[in-house]
């Protein structure tokens, strides 16, 4: 899967500020918000250690935990940040004298010094110059802070494509584009994770978001069954190459639930079972060995509803039954004719559709079958195959109805 980095080095100094004395635990409030409730698959202890920031944004994510009312500043391009937020999140203390203007940030390894006004920050008995005095505004004081990082041993990076600033350790992949959806906060409401997507409400309308190949929300298109409560979606994320596709079934527009992770051409839902046609065995086609397709099973899936949702919580794949005659694809296509390889013809079982787009789909799933066209692709005399063919709902038979 392709992960996003692009973390860029901190030229300009960054800034730090002090909010008060109060410590870190006590500006959560009774309900702590945390990253998880963006993503339910993503770990805290992944956060574990870190503060992280964003600068068109207020709020703060310390331990994976959000806290509300951070306001960071972006003066003569040097970004500034709040230092109780930081220092204390990294399990600092932080000592503020007002009459002297003087600021103590101690840990179990460092004691820094600091005052409004002055250049020289002292750490242990070694004075450090700061290219910028500690001053304060709107009862904010602010420092640098990339010297107070290097003093405490933390290590500190600012994403400039992002705006992130990250204190004690970056993140990325899907957890980094998490928390730009966290940071952006367009109230969706996060109906399902998964770390390579995440599906939400607004307005009573589906989105999805892809943290692969992320191009920001897209408005989900569902089939809806008879039970108008009850919607099926399926969707691709991930790049060309390495991503994937997914059907979930979602219910009142308020939980959605993962059923297959596969590669998918079509599907439909039937009597609680979802029937799909795999798209995977395309490529044993388009590579002109029989060899491969001497093992091709079949692309005509079956997975119980019910079986899926009950497996997924625990992190497991329900493997879909397949359906239909041993070496036939079905539901794809038109057979175009032959080519032959050492004296054997095998039929090319698929065609583009006139815009070059897609492949034709011709399949109905009924109470009494599977009506779809087929054509053996492992048969020297594939072309006598192909047709339309009902095939049974379970087991691997088909009957050949012209």
């Amino acid at each position: 899967m392709r992960i996003r980095g692009g973390l860029s080095k901190v030229y300009s100094i960054l800034l730090i500020g002090f909010l008060g004395l109060s410590s870190v635990g006590n500006i959560y409030g009774e309900e702590v918000k945390t990253i998880k409730d963006y993503n339910q698959v993503i770990e805290l202890k992944d956060f574990a250690g870190k503060v992280i920031l964003c600068l068109d944004s207020d709020i703060a994510f310390i331990d994976g935990k959000e806290v509300q009312g951070v306001s960071l500043l972006l003066e003569d391009n040097r970004v500034l940040l709040p230092l109780r937020i930081t220092a204390e999140g990294l399990k600092a203390k932080v000592d503020w004298d007002k009459k002297t203007g003087q600021i103590d940030v101690t840990t179990s390894k460092a004691k820094i010094t600091l005052k409004i006004g002055s250049k020289t920050m002292q750490i242990g008995n070694k004075n450090v110059s700061l290219e910028v005095a500690p001053f304060i505004k709107n009862k904010t004081t602010y420092l640098p802070l990339r010297a107070i990082g290097e003093a405490l041993g933390v290590e500190v990076k600012y994403d400039q494509a992002n705006k992130f600033v990250y204190v004690g350790g970056v993140v990325d992949g899907y957890l980094n584009s998490t928390l730009q959806i966290a940071f952006e906060k367009q109230n969706y409401n996060i109906i399902f994770s998964h770390k390579w997507c995440l599906i939400g409400e607004k307005n009573n309308k589906l989105f999805y978001r892809d943290l692969d190949n992320d191009k920001g929300w897209i408005e989900l298109i569902a089939k809806q069954t008879k039970d108008k409560t009850v919607k099926y979606a399926s969707f691709h994320v991930g790049d060309g190459i390495m991503g994937t596709d997914l059907i979930v079934r979602i219910v009142d527009n308020k939980q959605a639930d993962l059923i297959v992770n596969d590669d998918i051409y079509d599907f439909q839902v039937q009597d609680g079972y979802v029937y799909y046609i795999k798209a995977h065995p395309m490529e044993a086609l388009l590579s002109n060995t029989p060899e491969m397709m001497q093992y091709y099973d079949g692309n005509l899936m079956k997975v119980s509803i019910e079986e899926a949702i009950k497996a997924n919580p625990e992190g497991r794949q329900v493997e879909g039954e397949i359906l239909g005659e041993k070496g036939y694809f079905y539901g794809i296509g038109i057979s175009l004719g032959s080519w032959e390889q050492d004296g054997k013809l095998y039929p090319m079982g698929f065609e583009l559709n006139e815009g070059g787009t897609g492949y034709l789909v011709d399949w109905e799933v009924k109470p009494d079958g599977i009506y779809a066209i087929g054509v053996d692709v492992t048969s020297e005399h594939g072309d006598q195959t192909q047709g339309k063919y009902k095939v049974a709902l379970t087991g691997n038979t088909h009957e050949k109805l012209q």
